[in-house]
């Protein structure tokens, strides 16, 4: 557009500072409603300063697409890359834990299937224990009740030792089944593992829906669909100055003034010269004067004073 085109001994940087001085950007925010932006310039030509505004204001909205763009896209760059961590980390916890299971299911693997046999069989005995009591009880009671007899002695009997039979089963299962528990350091290192999975998953999914909703924003930046700055009002000619130069004027007008006062002044003392110091009067007429009268200023009530004075001796 030429701008500064007359000014052929500014260099670029003078240029840009100039341009910088002649364009002014105005930003207003409301409550509720969309912002405004408002860019003037001032020139020389205000056809040259329209020019130059309207392109300022079609820059301005193209930088804010290119900016929004730019955010969008390092926004969803940066959650598709902790997404991507993420998921890297989890699988490899995953594998860890997986490695930590089989090596710990396989030192005790024949042990384990073992102890779980004897405690089916210990079961089985257990349960065909108490069939036989129950068995032997009922048989006791169609005794009738007779304790002297020595059917219902030997019933007892056995009563007994299948009682003291039973507890040492019951004794024997709950050994093994002791035995066949998690050690505490395993457990304890067993739950890390599955917190840590815990937290990951949720980690993940967190960051699952960021980057969606990260996607979802940049395309809509990509369409245009969302927030964007347009022109509403084109560059303009202006209708007068942006300067005000009445204050210039006024200024102007009270130095002529001045001016013209003083002159006058010195125009009417060579018209009626006037001889008001012993130094002047020496040198108009070449004669030294003798007595020298001084100004004495005095206020009013002196005045007054002197001429009532006067005024009384006269009289």
């Amino acid at each position: 557009y030429e701008v500064f085109a007359e000014d052929v001994d500014l260099s670029l940087e003078e240029r840009v500072t100039e341009l910088r001085d002649a364009v002014a950007i105005y930003w207003y925010e409301r409550e509720s409603g969309p912002v405004t932006v408002q860019i003037s310039a001032r020139m020389g030509d205000r056809e040259q300063a329209r020019l130059v505004a309207q392109e300022l204001g079609h820059r301005f909205v193209k930088a804010s697409v290119q900016m929004r763009m730019a955010e969008a896209k390092a926004t969803l760059d940066f959650l598709a890359d902790s997404e991507a961590e993420l998921q890297v980390a989890l699988t490899a916890l995953q594998s860890r834990y997986a490695a930590f299971q089989r090596a710990n299911t396989g030192k005790a693997k024949g042990k384990e299937e073992l102890a779980q046999a004897e405690m089916a069989s210990l079961s089985q005995a257990i349960v065909q224990i108490d069939r036989d009591r129950v068995a032997f009880e009922r048989e006791l009671e169609l005794e009738g009740g007779d304790s002297s007899s020595e059917k219902a002695h030997e019933i007892s009997d056995l009563l007994i030792t299948l009682a003291d039979q039973r507890k040492m089963l019951v004794h024997r299962r709950e050994d093994l089944a002791e035995s066949m528990a998690v050690a505490p350091e395993l457990m304890a290192e067993i739950q890390g593992y599955e917190s840590s999975l815990t937290r990951l998953q949720a980690d993940l999914t967190a960051a699952s829906s960021l980057r969606a909703r990260a996607e979802m924003g940049y395309e809509l930046e990509a369409r245009r669909q969302s927030e964007r700055l347009v022109v509403t009002n084109p560059a303009a000619l202006s209708v007068k100055p942006v300067i005000d130069i009445r204050g210039m004027m006024v200024a102007f007008g009270a130095a002529c003034s001045a001016m013209l006062a003083v002159l006058a002044a010195f125009a009417l003392e060579l018209r009626h010269p006037i001889l008001r110091t012993p130094s002047q009067m020496q040198r108009m007429t070449g004669r030294i004067p003798l007595v020298t009268v001084p100004y004495v200023e005095m206020d009013q009530q002196r005045i007054a004073k002197w001429w009532d004075g006067l005024l009384k001796r006269s009289a």
